[in-house]
């Protein structure tokens, strides 16, 4: 994870975008600008709270192996 990385949030559908990483604290902010998150960088990676914006578009963008 690194600033200006997105992230979607599964409970409010809001996309994010990392501002700045200090320890082991996350500040993001919507990408609206009308929001501002502090959150660990641990939850991000739940996976049911938080999506990484890169992610969604490459699983979109795989073909079927089948």
């Amino acid at each position: 994870m690194k600033e200006g990385d997105i992230f979607e949030s599964l409970l409010d559908g809001m996309e994010y975008v990392v501002k700045s990483i200090v320890n082991s604290m996350v500040v993001l902010r919507s990408r609206e600008g009308d929001r501002i998150i502090l959150t660990g960088a641990d939850t991000l990676k739940i996976k049911s709270f938080y999506r990484e914006k890169e992610k969604i578009y490459c699983i979109a963008n795989q073909k079927n192996p089948l």
